[in-house]
C-alpha cells in the first residue's frame, strides 16, 4: 500500500501541470495536451483528473516505447475553454475544433498537440473517439470513462499522426490499434515500420 502511494504521489508531483516522462534513451516524442474545461465535471476533483490523465499518458508513453523504441513525453499546457461557436447541443465539431486547435499549434515548441474532451466529436455527422488535422500534427481524443479505451484512443490518432492513413487503418486486424474500433487494439502490428519512420528517434515529417 505504501509503494503504491508513494507511485501515485510521484505522479501527481510530476504532472501538476508539466511534463510527464518515462525515462528512457531514446529522446522523446513531444506531446502538448490541452485539456478541455468540461472534462472536469467528469470527475471530483481536479487533483483526481490529473492523476487519471497522468495514468493514461503513462500507460500509452510504455506502451508506444516498446513498439516504436521511442517514449512520450505529455507537456499538459492548461484547461482551456473550447469556443461556444464550436458547440452544437453538446456535441463538438470535429473540423471546426481542429482548425482551432492548429491555430494553437503554431505556437507550440513540442512535436504533436492533443485536445482532451469529455464531450462526443462529430465529423460529417458521424460521432467519432478521436480526430486528427490536417495538417497531421494536432489531434482531439474523447475520454470515454474508461482509462484503457483512452489511452488506445490515443494511440490510434498518435498512429495517423505519425503516418497511417484513414483508408489503410479500415484494412487493419481487429486486434491492431490502428482498426476502426480500436478501443480493442493491442498492438500497431503491421504498421509499426511507417510509424518508426515519422515518429521514431529522428522525427522525419
Amino acid at each position: 500500500m505504501r509503494k503504491r502511494t508513494l507511485f501515485f504521489l510521484s505522479i501527481v508531483l510530476v504532472f501538476f501541470w508539466g511534463t510527464l516522462e518515462y525515462v528512457a534513451a531514446a529522446p522523446p516524442l513531444q506531446i502538448a495536451v490541452y485539456v478541455d474545461q468540461d472534462l472536469l465535471k467528469s470527475f471530483s476533483g481536479t487533483l483526481s483528473m490529473k492523476i487519471e490523465l497522468a495514468e493514461i499518458f503513462l500507460l500509452a508513453s510504455k506502451h508506444f516505447e516498446e513498439e516504436i523504441g521511442r517514449p512520450l513525453a505529455f507537456s499538459v499546457l492548461g484547461v482551456v475553454e473550447v469556443p461556444h461557436e464550436f458547440m452544437k447541443s453538446g456535441k463538438l465539431n470535429g473540423e471546426f475544433g481542429l482548425r482551432w486547435l492548429y491555430r494553437r499549434r503554431l505556437e507550440m515548441k513540442e512535436d504533436r498537440l492533443f485536445l482532451i474532451v469529455s464531450m462526443p466529436i462529430f465529423y460529417n455527422e458521424e460521432k467519432n473517439s478521436g480526430l486528427v488535422g490536417p495538417p497531421e500534427q494536432v489531434a482531439i481524443v474523447h475520454y470515454s470513462g474508461s482509462r484503457f479505451e483512452t489511452q488506445i484512443t490515443l494511440l490510434h490518432e498518435l498512429g495517423h499522426l505519425c503516418g497511417i492513413p484513414e483508408a489503410h487503418a479500415a484494412d487493419s486486424d481487429r486486434d491492431s490499434i490502428m482498426h476502426n474500433s480500436s478501443s480493442l487494439g493491442k498492438t500497431y502490428g503491421k504498421f509499426i515500420p511507417v510509424i518508426k519512420e515519422w515518429c521514431g528517434e529522428r522525427i522525419s515529417h
